[in-house]
Formats: structure tokens, sequence, C-alpha cells
């Protein structure tokens, strides 16, 4: 199915052309689209309440995507204004002309992606790999990570059959036994490792030295003439994963919150506690640290671009990268929101 160099390119090429990315169909001050990914946060409870939309005061278009290369095609095309897309995914688009912002992390993966291998397989150990079927979403941090997975292991990239499928049709391999193995994250990584083991997940993978991340990013133009929204929107945002960290055992199977999340999301209740569990979720003072948002150039979401953008390089994925992507990154609406110094237009 392609990867950054060429199906990226092919997907955000009608709107980087001439004048670059376009990112003006705002028609209506108070109207949004925004995209995000079926995975199991908990600011999907408040996207199924509509709080985002009482606290702003916006009409909110909630449009599902199944890959961060589509949401960030989306995103150039002017189709959605704020788009949920991982690290690998924005380094790629970051690197192939595209003109966003980062605002917010969704979530540290922690150990939440992982790769499985099915029970007939014949896969026991990583070296079990070589000229199995491997499926994996394209230009997502699932991606990324089984590309330093198979590195770790000394195994190299032509030694596997590595096939590109989005969660759904990653999941209809499965069960068709297409596949070997797959990299994913949940509520397909639930599904799969029904009749299938890990063999390595994201958090073996952080040890190792490379730690993955889900965010939120904006048109900067659209974030620019809509303030109001912006610190509103992170207030939700910050408002919702407090409530998670303060009491998790309170968000279980059985509870509105998780009902919430499964129903847009996918999968049961059930899956949904065992996989939030899996995530970190930061503060907004911990957005701000060097960890993450904070710290400029050697800040952590930068230098994480930086390090996506030169192993997807080293992989073929990318023919050229930035010498930096502190420009992608900005602290503004949760240092606004803090403050509280910001005024509604």
């Amino acid at each position: 199915m392609g990867c950054w160099s060429a199906r990226v390119r092919g997907i955000l090429a009608i709107a980087l052309v001439g004048a670059g990315f376009l990112l003006t169909s705002v028609a209506h001050p108070a109207e949004i689209s925004i995209g995000y990914q079926r995975v199991y946060d908990p600011w999907i409870h408040a996207m199924a309440t509509g709080q985002f939309e009482r606290t702003t005061g916006y009409e909110i278009e909630w449009r599902a995507f199944d890959s961060s290369i589509e949401v960030m095609g989306a995103l150039a095309r002017g189709e959605i204004q704020i788009g949920h897309t991982g690290g690998t995914g924005l380094a790629g688009a970051a690197s192939v002309g595209a003109d966003f912002r980062i605002f917010w992390i969704l979530h540290d993966i922690g150990a939440a992606e992982a790769l499985v291998v099915r029970e007939d397989s014949g896969i026991v150990a990583p070296q079990d790999l070589r000229r199995k079927r491997i499926a994996v979403p394209a230009g997502s941090t699932a991606h990324y990570q089984l590309l330093f997975a198979l590195e770790q292991f000394d195994i190299r990239r032509s030694d596997v059959i590595l096939t590109f499928r989005d969660p759904k049709e990653l999941l209809e391999d499965w069960k068709a036994a297409r596949i070997d193995a797959a990299f994913v994250w949940g509520p397909i990584l639930a599904e799969i490792s029904r009749s299938g083991t890990t063999l390595v997940n994201s958090g073996h993978l952080r040890g190792w030295g490379r730690p993955t991340f889900a965010a939120l990013v904006v048109n900067p133009e659209w974030a620019a003439i809509n303030p109001g929204f912006m610190t509103d929107f992170v207030g939700v945002l910050a408002a919702t994963d407090n409530a998670y960290r303060r009491n998790p055992a309170a968000w279980d199977h059985k509870s509105d919150e998780i009902t919430n999340i499964a129903r847009i999301v996918g999968g049961t209740p059930a899956q949904a506690v065992a996989s939030m569990r899996l995530y970190n979720y930061p503060s907004m003072r911990e957005q701000l640290t060097r960890k993450w948002l904070g710290g400029g150039s050697i800040g952590g979401v930068a230098k994480a671009l930086l390090d996506n953008a030169a192993y997807l390089k080293e992989n073929g994925q990318l023919r050229t990268i930035r010498s930096d992507y502190e420009g992608f990154v900005t602290t503004d609406w949760i240092t606004r929101r803090l403050a509280g110094s910001i005024q509604r237009q």
C-alpha cells in the first residue's frame, strides 16, 4: 500500500502544490472539523457526551480515520482543522512539507502497542520472524516501532514480508490467516491477542530507547483566529485526563465513561479498561516540561520527531528530513489556558 516516500506524497500532493500547505478552508468561526483515530483515551468520553461543544460553543464535526497518514492528508486538504496522529505520522508529514502545530500530547503510548504472532505461525522467538508476513499500519508509531524492533533482533527489512494495512484490514487478514504477525494497538490488539502471543510491546521498546506518543495537531492559521476555542478545548482535554488520572479505578467496565469510549472506538468496555491502563496521560504542566512540548529543539517531542524522521529515512520511508522540528511544536495554548489571559473573540 505504500510508505511515506510514496503514499503520503500522493495523499498530500494536491494540498501541497503551488502556494504550499493549504490551511484556509474555515468559512465559519463557530464550526470546526476534528479528525480522530479509534484509540481508547479519556478525551473520547468528552467527545461522546458533547462536552467539547458545550464548553467551546462551537459546532464540531467529528471524523474517524484509520491511520495518521489519512489524518494528515485531511488536514492538508483543509477538511479538518485539528487531528489526532502519532509521532511517526507527524515526523513523516513535516518532512514532506506539511505545516501544523502539535499542541497537546494525548498519551505516552507506554506498553499499549505490541507485535503479536499467530499461535499457528511457527514463530516462537524473534529470529523466527524471518520470511514471515507481518502487517502494520503504514506511517504509524507501530510501523516505526516494528522497524526498530527488527533492528534490535538483527533482522533486516528484506528478511520479512512487510504488509501495510489499516487496523480494520489488518484484523481481516489476521482472521483469514493471510499474515503471521502484526504490530498494532487496541481495540484490534485485543482481538488478535485472543489467538496470538505478544513477542514484544512498546513498553519494551521504550526501555530500549524508543518512546512513542500520540498527539493533537492544529492548523496554525485556524488556531490564530480562534484562540478562545483553543484554550477552552485544551481545558476540556485537561479536565477529562485529570478525572481519569485521579481515579482510574472508577473508570471500570460498568462506568458511563468507559461505556461511552467503547461505543465510539469499538470493542468491549473491558477491552477499553485494559488498554487505557497501558497508557500514560501527562498533565498540562507536565506537557510544558522538556520531556514533552517544552524545551525548544531539545524538548522531548521535537527530538522524537527528528529521531522518527531520521529512522524512517534510514529505512527508505523518507527521502529527506529537516535539521530540526522545533517549529512544529507549540506550548501557546496550554500556557494561555493556565494563565487565563485570553479573551474570547
